[in-house]
Formats: C-alpha cells, structure tokens, sequence
C-alpha cells in the first residue's frame, strides 16, 4: 500500500510538471506569434517605403522619435513610445505583444565603406528597433537597413548631416 502510494505521488508530480511545461510552452507560442504579427505589419511598410522610394532627410523629432523624409511619399515618422509600448510609422501605430518590452533607445547607425566602386553603395543606414522578450529573455530586434550611394547626385553625400542625435551618446559621422 505503501510502494502504491509513492507510485501515484511520483505519477501525479510528474504529470503536473509535463502540463505545466507544455503549458508555458503553449504561452511562448502564442506570444512569439503576436510579436511575428506586430513585426510584420511594420516589415511590410518599411521594406515597400526602403525599396519604392528614396530617402532625402532624417532628422530628429525627439527621444526615440525620428523624421524620415522620402522624395515621394513625404515625411514618415518613426518613433517609439517606451511608456505605453508602442510603435509608430507614418499612420500605424501597434502595442507590442505581451511579454515583450523595448530594453533600450531606437539606434540609428550610418556607416560608409571605403574603396567601393561608383555606381555601387558604399552607405548604409540600419535602423534598430530594441525588443526583448520577458517569457524567453531573448532579444527579438527588428532590424531595417537602407542602402546608398552617397556619392551619387540622387543620393546626396548631406542626407544625414541633420541626424547628430545619438542615443548612446556622441554625434554621427
């Protein structure tokens, strides 16, 4: 009576663990397929906005909040509201999913390449969109990158002489 006791204990503990595991695999599930969601409504305008059309300015606006300036669509602005969790570029607007949160500053990097030949980019701007997950603790960054040849009349060496704002701190080049 004993022995079957234990058995049923051990049973009973082990069964609880397995609904447990499955059922905090089931919430990671579903969280990571808003936050595919959430990072798609965005991929699907930046990448169509990147590719369609060329970018004249960027300027500041703010704290994570930043004035994208295309020859064709106009003025979009990108901006990230830590406060309240939420995106923004041109019209849209969306929370982030449950458990995830920005962890840090939306980063705007330029870099230029030396000894490209003309005719080929030699810049790109990679834009950082800081997002991590509290359920997996993974960092899920959204990532866009525009590419240029700044030494092209159609893309200006000045582009992002307005963009002196960094939020680690310093100037860009």
């Amino acid at each position: 009576l004993l022995v079957s006791f234990a058995l049923i204990t051990i049973v009973s503990l082990s069964l609880f663990k397995t609904v447990l595991t499955v059922q905090k695999k089931s919430m990671k599930d579903l969280s990571y397929n808003q936050y595919l969601s959430f990072a798609a409504t965005f991929n699907n305008n930046i990448q169509k906005d990147f590719v369609a059309d060329k970018i004249t300015s960027f300027t500041s606006c703010g704290n994570n909040c930043y004035d994208i300036i295309y020859e064709v669509a106009g003025t979009k602005t990108i901006k990230m509201d830590t406060t309240n969790n939420t995106l923004f570029y041109g019209n849209i607007k969306e929370k982030l999913p449950n458990n995830y949160i920005f962890y840090g500053n939306l980063i705007l990097e330029l870099n230029k390449i030396d000894g490209i030949a003309v005719d080929n980019y030699n810049s790109i701007l990679t834009v950082n969109i800081p997002i991590k997950s509290n359920l997996t603790e993974e960092y899920s960054n959204i990532i866009y990158t525009y590419q240029y040849d700044d030494r092209k009349s159609e893309a200006p060496a000045d582009v992002f002489k307005t963009l002196t704002v960094n939020p680690n701190g310093g100037t860009y080049a």
